[in-house]
């Protein structure tokens, strides 16, 4: 069940529900609604990974791999040299860099679901 995986990963980061709201531009009572049995869309899944330092498969009980190792063999070169960069910088750097990207990306993400909603 996606909210028993969300539970334990929230609690080994230490973060509250409030803030993977924020992380991933929902609701608070959106994820508690999914801890508490709801569903979420592939979109959010892989959002609310991202958030929780996991992969979709771990979220959605498909694997018991909480880790993305996995993922490393599908990265293509622009894809591991930006990785490599990442592993480069100290841990303030990167959660600023985190924090960053999350933020472009629900930009990203809501003005595209405007443009569609508008067409």
């Amino acid at each position: 069940m996606i909210g028993e995986r969300i539970s334990i990963r929230l609690q080994a980061l230490g973060i509250s529900q409030a803030e993977l709201a924020r992380r991933v531009g929902l609701h608070q009572s959106t994820i508690n609604g999914l801890i508490k049995g709801g569903q979420a869309s592939s979109t959010r899944v892989h959002d609310i990974a991202l958030a929780l330092e996991t992969t979709p498969a771990y979220l959605l009980s498909q694997t018991d791999d909480v880790g993305v190792s996995g993922i490393a063999s599908t990265l293509n070169s622009r894809e591991r040299r930006l990785l490599d960069m990442f592993h480069s910088i100290d841990a303030a750097d990167q959660k600023a860099i985190l924090q960053l990207l999350q933020t472009m990306s629900i930009a990203v993400r809501n003005s595209a679901e405007r443009q569609a909603r508008a067409s």
